[in-house]
């Protein structure tokens, strides 16, 4: 009779904490945001562990190849994914949390490039690697500059490559994760630079399905969690922390 009690209460306690435990997708190679290789996996990833603790959840978090764990969240196979920008196509099909930390992107080139102004990208070859989000503005400027798509690769390192051979002409990244990538492929950012002005303001978010059972609930405890990280300084602590010295 001991002993099957203390199976039941083993059950019921398994049950408890995989009712508290959240499932979720990143990737790898967005430094310093995500990556299994970085200091607490990343950024974005020490803070969504974080707001959700606050909140009393455990943040279960799986990498996978950022296109797989995008569909598989959409899908519903897991809870939500990070980080990610607001696009109107992701808008479709997401919920998307509160800003976790804002990014400044800029367009980069090579060194040498004839490419000095927004006026100079008409009739070019744009380098978005799989998976990328394209927000509305970029979208847009596509569109009326006329620039050509096709033939992307799977990564950002990829796209350095190519503009470096001459197959590719630029890229829209946030500077944080195109300088890092550049300088730990390169070891150097001399074969590159960023025009002068900055492109866009854009921000990253947890997503999840609107196929999710409870997902907006979910996301709601996310956002409570967050702002009180926030409120006791300690958002602002783990940003500072991952991005100190990180550019120089």
């Amino acid at each position: 009779m001991q002993t099957l009690i203390i199976v039941l209460m083993l059950c019921c306690f398994a049950k408890t904490v995989s009712a508290y435990t959240v499932h979720l997708v990143t990737g790898n190679d967005y430094p310093p945001f995500t990556d299994e290789t970085l200091q607490a996996r990343g950024m974005i990833t020490e803070i969504v562990e974080l707001a959700f603790r606050e909140v009393g959840y455990q943040a279960a978090i799986t990498f996978r190849p950022w296109k797989r764990g995008y569909e598989e969240t959409k899908k519903g196979i897991f809870v939500g994914t990070f980080p990610y920008i607001k696009t109107e196509e992701r808008l479709k099909d997401f919920y998307f949390s509160q800003p976790i930390n804002a990014v400044y992107t800029r367009i980069f080139v090579t060194k040498n490039s004839s490419i000095t102004k927004l006026e100079d990208l008409q009739g070019k070859r744009i380098c978005v690697p799989l998976g990328y989000g394209i927000t509305k503005t970029i979208d847009n400027m596509l569109i009326r500059e006329s620039i050509k798509q096709e033939g992307n690769p799977t990564n950002l390192e990829s796209c350095l490559r190519m503009m470096l051979s001459g197959r590719k002409d630029f890229f829209i990244i946030n500077e944080i994760n195109g300088w890092i990538t550049i300088k730990n492929i390169f070891h150097t950012k001399e074969h590159f630079r960023t025009l002068d002005t900055v492109f866009e303001e854009v921000s990253h978010h947890l997503i999840i399905s609107k196929r999710y059972p409870d997902g907006e609930k979910i996301l709601n405890l996310f956002n409570k969690g967050l702002e009180q990280l926030k409120q006791k300084n300690i958002l602002s602590g783990v940003i500072e922390k991952h991005l100190k010295d990180i550019l120089n």
